[in-house]
């Protein structure tokens, strides 16, 4: 799994800061889009997914690049 480059390579307040992040945003997320449609929410919930794991998936490349 690539998400163990960030503990190896030190990283680890970047990966902690990511998932308060990602905590906080699907709180909102779920509150905001709980009482939508099923499908519309569905939706919603996947572009969050989509966008906060590249993000994750940017963070964890990077790190991994600057230790290089």
């Amino acid at each position: 799994p690539l998400s163990s480059v960030l503990a190896l390579e030190h990283n680890v307040r970047k990966g902690a800061a990511w998932h308060v992040i990602r905590f906080v945003t699907l709180t909102t997320t779920l509150i905001f889009f709980k009482d939508q449609d099923i499908k519309f929410f569905l939706q919603v919930f996947v572009i969050h997914e989509v966008v906060l794991y590249s993000l994750y998936l940017f963070i964890i490349l990077t790190a991994a690049r600057i230790r290089k």
